[in-house]
């Protein structure tokens, strides 16, 4: 009966989150170290929470339904309403486990009225380090330092392949992930693709070498790549990060519709509070 108890109040807390999503907050105990003071929404998907930790000390938790997996934090509001980003929290998850961290953000907005709020980012939103987070794969979790140092080198070589992506010209406009990931995995892993779907630039007698079970073509690579992404390909450290963080990769990309829906001027009507 207890555990039926404590499911079930893992799912009111966590609304429409699935149970993979917040399995790093539940078995941490962080879903539970804060409370939900007062609720705003927009019919655009915004959601704005006015948060309170158990030290009293209160903050801004602005999410988006364009962008579901992520959460921005920002300090309370001054007098004038003036409020500062201080992080965003990101989680990603896939069928061999899930990534969870959070970034510190630079910026500052608006948030003042009464029953209903007006809600204003400015667009110079800044990104920093990644501070903290999760990893499961598999059956092993790994918090701390061992998460922060691959949670971190993941983020470099996702930076560096989404700066690529950006540079080539002709790509056409992706509408889902699924679009995404039909036109990019053929491209940059045409290995584990069929043979009909390889780009003409394949090239058959090529210099291979063993990674992850897979005979990497280093020709291809080399004619394509640069020196950055080169290692990354044929190392097979590109395959694992496509294999565990698709969602991440395809965030990543869309890095600058996240800040163009952020930064939009809403006004945001109470629910709650």
């Amino acid at each position: 009966m207890c555990s039926i108890i404590v499911v079930g109040l893992c799912l009111i807390l966590t609304g429409c989150m699935s149970w993979v999503e917040t399995g790093g907050q539940i078995l941490d105990g962080s879903a539970f170290a804060e409370k939900t003071l007062a609720l705003y929404i927009n019919e655009s998907g915004i959601t704005v929470q006015q948060m309170q930790d158990k030290t009293g000390k209160q903050s801004l938790l602005i999410s988006t339904d364009q962008f579901p997996t992520v959460k921005v934090r920002a300090t309370k509001p001054d007098s004038q309403g003036v409020f500062y980003l201080s992080s965003l929290s990101f989680f990603c998850s896939s069928s061999l486990g899930w990534n969870e961290w959070t970034m510190t953000l630079g910026g500052k907005g608006i948030f003042r009225g009464n029953y209903v709020m007006f809600l204003h980012i400015d667009d110079k939103i800044v990104t920093y380090d990644i501070v903290e987070g999760k990893i499961l794969h598999n059956t092993n979790r790994f918090i701390e330092n061992d998460a922060l140092i691959n949670l971190k080198n993941r983020h470099d070589r996702i930076n560096t392949l989404v700066t690529w992506m950006h540079e080539q010209t002709e790509k056409p406009y992706f509408a889902n992930q699924k679009e995404f990931e039909s036109y990019w995995k053929s491209i940059i892993l045409p290995e584990i693709v069929a043979e009909k779907q390889r780009p003409q630039s394949w090239i058959k007698e090529a210099v291979f070498e063993q990674a992850e079970d897979i005979k990497w073509n280093k020709t291809y690579t080399a004619s394509l790549f640069p020196q950055s992404m080169q290692v990354m390909r044929n190392s097979g450290a590109l395959l694992r990060d496509w294999e565990e963080a698709l969602d991440w990769i395809y965030f990543q990309y869309r890095w600058n519709d996240l800040v163009q829906v952020l930064t939009k001027d809403y006004n945001v009507t109470k629910l709650k509070g």
